[in-house]
């Protein structure tokens, strides 16, 4: 089958050649960019100038639909739409010339491109692309909204709902292994992820990734029906298609950016070790709202972050109640509020007033409980316990006469851990 047959099956045609100086300076262009936005990927200056002025450009005739811009591994070429103006063509020509690198390191023995393998992962490499490419034309934060999501990207015009779910993930990966595997075709990034979290959350984000993309390319091919329908039946038809399928694409948009935040932050909390750990991870949910897609009646955020945060001040309150109900003499040290809590400062003031002999007994409610007592630890005098259980609990008193009890207020439930205290 021709290259000419299978570009004009993609609308595709009128085809013109740009001449070699209009590729070098788009070549440059692109080669610099590169290398100054990744200076971590080792990126070859030259050696990409070189690659990209091998490539074949061309101006043509292009679908309303398209990017601007297409990438033909088979035939060494990207072909721009005509209506783009050659100052623009570098910026469009990003995206396709990192798609270039990856055909070019493409090998016998990899099993997949980028970061799409055979089953799977063709939205997840598109974004990140993407993100590539509108990092290294240094693109501006832009509020858009599409399917009445209102996003903050860097990519308003190409992925922007696959954009903003690769982004999120980032938040927790990083973009390092996101790009070198971009770059590289490998599986650093789904090793990096895996790591993090599990491999079933990676595999769900991926597939349910790939869905959102379908979904949207069908509603573009509806639109392009009702562009070409004349008949008053089939345009009140597939009105009633593309509504109904604007509304899956919000539906699926936000199942996956709650899947994201709830799996993500749970599983990044069971890896706590210290409370500089369990701080960070307070800052990371309040920061996640720059990010996020938002919507008229989207509500799942706010209460994650509101549950997540109080948690652990609702299971301090009670402990407090239940030292009340005991008439055990007690001091506060915070948190007072919903405001992230200064940790190692009340820890601090705590265990000065074990030193000073004001208080006997210390009670530290966390996350995990780690941070705290590793950091209660090394003040002299105090001798802190990560309990778990009240007979973990009678021990540590026992044993090692413990003056300071951490509970870890995510692992237990409220019963439990006044048992621990009672044991204690």
């Amino acid at each position: 089958m021709s290259i000419v047959y299978l570009l004009k099956k993609e609308g595709i045609v009128n085809i013109k050649p740009l001449d070699s100086n209009q590729i070098k300076t788009i070549a440059k262009d692109i080669a610099i960019k590169l290398c100054l936005a990744f200076p971590e990927h080792d990126l070859d200056r030259q050696a990409l100038y070189n690659s990209f002025c091998s490539l074949d450009m061309y101006t043509a005739t292009m679908p309303k639909d398209s990017s601007g811009a297409k990438y033909v591994a088979n035939s060494n070429a990207i072909y721009f739409n005509e209506d783009l103006d050659f100052s623009a063509i570098p910026e469009v020509a990003m995206h396709e010339c990192i798609h270039f690198i990856q055909e070019k390191r493409l090998t016998n023995s990899n099993a997949f491109v980028g970061l799409t393998s055979f089953a799977s992962g063709l939205a997840l490499n598109e974004a990140a692309v993407q993100l590539m490419a509108s990092e290294a034309n240094m693109s501006n934060i832009e509020e858009e909204k599409y399917f009445g999501i209102t996003l903050h990207t860097i990519s308003p015009n190409y992925y922007p709902l696959e954009c903003t779910l690769v982004n999120e993930i980032a938040y927790f990966t990083g973009t390092y292994p996101l790009f070198h595997s971009v770059l590289n075709s490998n599986d650093v990034f789904k090793n990096t992820f895996i790591a993090k979290f599990n491999k079933r959350i990676y595999n769900r984000f991926s597939r349910q990734l790939d869905k959102l993309l379908h979904l949207e390319n069908e509603l573009n091919c509806y639109n392009s029906e009702l562009e070409n329908s004349d008949k008053l039946s089939d345009v009140k038809e597939l009105n009633g298609i593309i509504i109904k399928q604007k509304e899956q694409i919000q539906k699926l948009f936000f199942n996956i950016q709650n899947f994201i935040i709830r799996n993500c932050f749970y599983c990044s909390y069971n890896s706590i070790n210290t409370m500089d750990d369990l701080k960070d991870l307070k800052m990371k949910l309040y920061n996640l709202k720059n990010i996020i897609g938002i919507a008229d009646g989207y509500t799942f955020y706010n209460s994650f972050y509101c549950d997540f945060m109080n948690a652990l001040e609702n299971k301090k309150e009670e402990i407090l109640k239940y030292l009340e109900e005991k008439e055990i003499a007690h001091k506060d040290f915070g948190t007072y509020n919903e405001e992230i809590l200064d940790d190692p400062e009340a820890i601090k003031e705590a265990c000065k007033c074990i030193q000073n002999k004001k208080c006997d007994l210390g009670i530290f409610i966390s996350g995990s409980g780690f941070g705290m007592a590793m950091i209660a630890n090394k003040f002299k005098g105090i001798r802190s316990v990560d309990c778990f259980n009240s007979d973990g609990a009678k021990r540590a008193k026992a044993h090692y006469n413990a003056n300071v009890l951490a509970i870890p207020a995510e692992f237990v439930t409220l019963d439990e851990a006044i048992n621990i205290i009672r044991g204690w």
